[in-house]
């Protein structure tokens, strides 16, 4: 596959983890939680911090 095609699909993976990282910590989706959020609200920003941290690896992982 040619170099730029190579870096174009790289940098649209990229922004599309880095879009998705996004919306997974956007204030509308963590008030779905409620007030009294707690373990619920960190088990999911810690799974979607861990899910980002892995995706982004695999993305870059072929350059």
């Amino acid at each position: 596959m040619p170099r730029r095609r190579r870096e174009a699909r790289h940098r649209a993976r990229m922004l599309g983890l880095f879009l998705a990282g996004c919306v997974m910590v956007s204030p509308p989706l963590l008030s779905g939680f409620g007030q009294e959020a707690g373990a619920g609200l960190l088990a999911w920003l810690f799974g979607a911090w861990a899910l980002l941290v892995l995706l982004l690896a695999w993305a870059g992982r072929g350059r």
